[in-house]
């Protein structure tokens, strides 16, 4: 299955790989592109190949395995198309935003729990790296009781993202 993914050359993890199956889909809504990838993945030639159809989508919509993979996330050499360390970083330190299963939207493995994403963290930064400071997070930024004004968040209905920001306007003033 990896050979159709592209990571021929590649000893991925199993939770690590069914974290990009899960973000393939999510890249898709998350980028605009939800009618194309269900237009791909339900075509009649993707019924005979459906992991290959989505394979094809992802790597044409630039997702790739390795952005993926713990052990690949650990090079450090700089490569302006490589951008998902930085970003991982600022995750597994900062703000915590695990998509783990849940019983309402299980579109994850049970496997990638938080569990998985603690040891995914460590993988990736080494194994001194702390739990997310999610709450020194907050007091720095504000959370979402910042006192800024003409702050906007804007959430699509499908956006993956919506619940890390803010839902509700609870005062108007």
């Amino acid at each position: 299955m990896l050979l159709k993914f592209g990571a021929q050359n590649m000893n991925i993890v199993q939770g690590d790989f069914m974290f990009y199956i899960a973000d393939t889909f999510t890249m898709g809504v998350q980028y605009g592109h939800r009618g194309e990838m269900c237009t791909n993945i339900t075509s009649a030639d993707a019924q005979s190949d459906p992991l290959g159809n989505l394979a094809k989508y992802a790597m044409g919509r630039g997702v790739s395995v390795a952005q993926y993979d713990a052990v690949a996330l650990r090079n450090i050499t700089y490569d302006i198309n490589l951008n998902l360390r930085q970003w991982t970083y600022q995750y597994c330190t900062e703000f915590a935003w695990f998509q783990v299963p849940n019983d309402e939207y299980p579109q994850r493995s049970p496997s990638i729990n938080l569990t998985f994403w603690h040891d995914y963290c460590q993988r990736v930064f080494g194994s001194g790296l702390r739990y997310p400071a999610v709450d020194e997070t907050n007091a720095e930024f504000g959370g979402l009781n910042n006192s800024g004004k003409r702050i906007y968040f804007f959430n699509a209905i499908e956006d993956p993202w919506q619940h890390a920001g803010m839902l509700n306007i609870t005062d108007e003033a």
